[in-house]
């Protein structure tokens, strides 16, 4: 669990916002090597309790081994895509904030059992909970052209999606990572390989682990877990997963639907969230220098409060 490859991201940023108002109950919904949640008990200047989650046995087995004996951190077994069950089962309720990193571990990554990164020979898997759900061999093999090609223009933004699409439909059945880079090469200039092959895993696991919906519905329950004052943190990695934050937090800090001609709200819909950080936050230069995994990432923060219905002019 001292693995130096793992650096949480954004640790300072998650810790101020999270702390700043004097909460003593959290939930880390993407514990990982357990680095946020770590850090949010170091620097707390008062007793506080996390609740860490992860759909990751192996990072599970890890973290109960990290706080094993301590009475401020309880891991569990989850998902943040299944938040109302999770609430249901161990009670997460009246919480003074929540961290969701949508990032991927370095473990993961490089893990050679899984088959997430294109520089790793190994089975098609890439599952995040290898118990259960759709492996990544189980969906190229079975995956259209048409749906494949549609998948890789809207989650990963390639612009060569046609041909690509083509050349892995060609090539089933694929069991191996090595199957899956020989296709895309076949179809794809030497010099912007690397990143086609990242983008094109990069589809694979989003859709083996129903990475978008999980977010969506974590979106949709997380802030019924807020009590008033409380805080969500959300730290995205691509326009997909960060466009869906900005919106929801919008949603809920804005929720009227009254059509934009009308002077006044009338609907009266209540928002529920008060958006902190107007603008995504940005890794500072030295945590970039420091850690290159940070490059990309953003971070949002949403607070609960009171609800009260919308009646002032627009």
């Amino acid at each position: 669990m001292n693995d130096p490859i793992h650096i949480p991201v954004m640790a300072n940023e998650v810790v101020h916002y999270l702390l700043e108002n004097n909460g003593t109950k959290y939930l880390d919904c993407t514990l990982g090597a357990g680095g946020h949640t770590a850090l949010l008990i170091e620097k707390a200047n008062r007793s506080i309790n996390v609740t860490g989650i992860d759909i990751d046995e192996t990072a599970i087995d890890a973290c109960r081994k990290r706080f094993k004996g301590s009475s401020k951190v309880r891991v569990e077994h989850g998902s943040y895509g299944n938040l109302e069950f999770l609430d249901r089962r161990i009670g997460l309720g009246d919480l003074d904030g929540i961290i969701a990193d949508f990032g991927q571990s370095s473990d993961q990554l490089l893990s050679e059992s899984v088959g997430m990164s294109y520089q790793q020979s190994a089975p098609l898997d890439m599952r995040y909970d290898r118990s259960a759900g759709m492996t990544a061999e189980e969906f190229l093999n079975s995956v259209g052209f048409d749906e494949l090609k549609r998948l890789l223009k809207e989650i990963g933004q390639e612009s060569n999606a046609s041909q690509i699409a083509r050349a892995i439909v060609k090539a089933q059945p694929l069991s191996t990572t090595d199957d899956l880079v020989k296709a895309v090469s076949s179809v794809s200039s030497p010099f912007k390989l690397n990143k086609v092959l990242s983008r094109v895993f990069m589809v694979v696991r989003v859709v083996v682990n129903d990475e978008l919906g999980a977010i969506d519905r974590f979106l949709t329950y997380a802030p019924t877990l807020l009590k008033r004052g409380g805080r969500i943190v959300c730290i995205s990695f691509d326009s997909n997963q960060d466009g869906r934050v900005k919106n929801a937090f919008r949603s809920l800090a804005n929720p009227c639907i009254c059509p934009p001609t009308l002077p006044v709200c009338l609907c009266n819909r209540i928002p529920t969230l008060k958006v902190i950080t107007p603008r995504a936050l940005q890794p500072t230069e030295s945590e970039i220098e420091s850690n290159k995994r940070s490059r990309s990432a953003r971070l949002r923060v949403a607070e609960k409060f009171n609800p009260q219905p919308i009646t002032s002019s627009r």
